[in-house]
């Protein structure tokens, strides 16, 4: 298993997996997991708000580690770009165990959508 960023020419490969999300290039970061052949495994994106989303990693990879990797080295590549706080948005209460698991602690608010 391998941990990369992707540069930003590189985000067509987002199409394929999980639903096809990818952010807008121009204002994130992009890091996949890769197995052995080079198929994505795994993903996470930066974004502004400095904030973490679309942490996926595919299920028969789960519990291995990879999601805890993946959340450890955008943290080092948020610290890069002199970021000290990081927000991460739980889609779900697996997600909040997660990432509660690796210090993030649950804020007192509500975020708040609306597609366009």
């Amino acid at each position: 298993m391998k941990i990369q960023k992707l540069r930003t020419n590189a985000y067509d490969v987002l199409d394929t997996v999980a639903g096809g999300e990818k952010p807008n290039p121009t204002n994130s970061v992009v890091m996949v997991a890769t197995d052995e052949k080079g198929e994505v495994i795994g993903r996470i994106f930066l974004l502004t708000p400095a904030h973490i989303e679309g942490v996926w990693v595919k299920e028969q990879y789960r519990n291995q580690g990879i999601f805890t990797e993946m959340v450890g080295k955008m943290e080092q590549e948020a610290k890069t770009y002199g970021i000290t706080t990081l927000f991460a948005y739980g889609v779900n209460e697996y997600m909040d165990r997660q990432i509660e698991r690796l210090g993030y602690k649950k804020q007192p608010f509500t975020v708040w959508t609306k597609e366009i």
